[in-house]
């Protein structure tokens, strides 16, 4: 376009001197002018065209940006799906220890109540022990008075004389022990085996 505009230009010119209208210094005033508006096109040209390689620069500069971004978003996707299977797959667990947890409470109740219906059957157990052993015991002189007739008895089917043989009793008063602690009365119900000499009975 600015070359036709050029040979336009020169074309005028020629044609006016040729009809003798213009001389050399005009004309060559006028070819000057012509170049510099030339000179002035094809620089804004090239600027244009620099520019325009600018832009294509930018443009697959930014088509790169796009890529990677659509890249980003594509993993980013595929973390959220990931994300949100990893949630479904927490909250069954957690439904299920909820579900195991109430069971257990569920079994947990039931010992306990169990525990205490056998505990109340023991408890009336051993005060239905207690209130016949007192029937036959009294009190703790008829208790150990057994206990020492029941050895000695054990003695005589053994094959000693019951002739040798004396059983007694000492209820309580005789402990060996503080009677204040299980330990303590374990060592309190005791049997005493006594052997004298005969002939100090004499």
């Amino acid at each position: 376009m600015i070359r036709y505009s050029h040979l336009g230009s020169a074309a005028v010119v020629a044609a006016l001197m040729l009809g003798g209208c213009v001389t050399q210094d005009t004309y060559d005033q006028l070819q000057a002018e012509k170049n510099q508006e030339v000179a002035a096109l094809q620089t804004q040209r090239a600027t244009l065209e620099q520019q325009i390689q600018e832009l294509r620069t930018q443009r697959s500069t930014l088509e790169g940006e796009r890529n990677s971004l659509e890249q980003q978003k594509g993993s980013l996707e595929q973390q959220k799906t990931s994300l949100e299977q990893d949630k479904a797959s927490l909250e069954r667990a957690q439904a299920e220890l909820r579900r195991q947890n109430e069971a257990l409470e569920a079994q947990k109740s039931q010992l306990l109540s169990a525990s205490k219906q056998s505990q109340a059957q023991y408890d009336s157990l051993v005060a239905g022990l207690n209130q016949e052993v007192q029937k036959v015991f009294p009190s703790n002189w008829e208790l150990s008075a057994a206990r020492s007739t029941t050895v000695v008895r054990f003695l005589q089917e053994a094959g000693i004389a019951p002739e040798r043989l004396i059983a007694t009793g000492r209820a309580e008063y005789a402990p060996v022990a503080p009677n204040d602690s299980p330990e303590g009365r374990q060592k309190n119900r005791r049997i005493e085996i006594t052997l004298i000499d005969r002939n100090l009975l004499q």
